[in-house]
C-alpha cells in the first residue's frame, strides 16, 4: 500500500484513493468564477476571497477533515 494512504488528519484516515483525489484537485487551476478583483495601487488586485478558499478546502478534504 501507499505510504501516502496513511496520512492522518482529524481522528480519520484517508484511503489511497481519497488521497489521490485530493492531489488531483488541489493541482488544479481556479477557473475565473473563484478569483475577485478590486482596484489597487498600481492597478487592479486579483485575490481569492476567504469563504471561497473556505468552501474549496472543504470540497477538496471533506468538512471537518470528514470526506
Amino acid at each position: 500500500m501507499n505510504s501516502k494512504a496513511s496520512l492522518e488528519y482529524g481522528e480519520g484516515k484517508f484511503t489511497g484513493e481519497e488521497f489521490e483525489a485530493m492531489e488531483q484537485a488541489l493541482r488544479k487551476r481556479l477557473g475565473r468564477n473563484y478569483i475577485s478583483e478590486r482596484p489597487g495601487q498600481g492597478g487592479n488586485v486579483w485575490y481569492l476571497e476567504g469563504w471561497k478558499s473556505v468552501d474549496l478546502a472543504n470540497r477538496i478534504f471533506g468538512f471537518n477533515g470528514n470526506c
